[in-house]
């Protein structure tokens, strides 16, 4: 990663690095959450196979702040919710 000099600040700290360091921890804590997510779902309950575990993430929601719409994934795996019509 390439850093700009003049992005330092008077206390020393580099903010663009810091930025970036804190997206990094931020996407491997989603990642860790999505595969604690998929371990419980072929692991307890109504086991689901890793197929269907595939599909259910494929559909899934994720907002632009990267939230998973919790509701919406709790009805398609749970089969409730809107029905397709004929």
């Amino acid at each position: 990663m390439c850093v700009e000099p003049g992005l330092k600040t008077s206390d020393g700290i580099n903010h663009n690095v810091l930025r970036w360091n804190n997206l990094y921890v931020y996407k491997m804590i989603f990642m860790f959450v999505l595969y604690r997510l998929r371990h419980a779902l072929v692991t307890w309950g109504d086991k689901f196979t890793p197929r269907e575990v595939n599909d259910a993430f494929d559909q899934m929601y994720i907002d632009d702040k990267g939230f998973i719409d919790t509701p919406s994934l709790i009805a398609m795996l749970t089969g409730t919710g809107e029905e397709e019509e004929e």
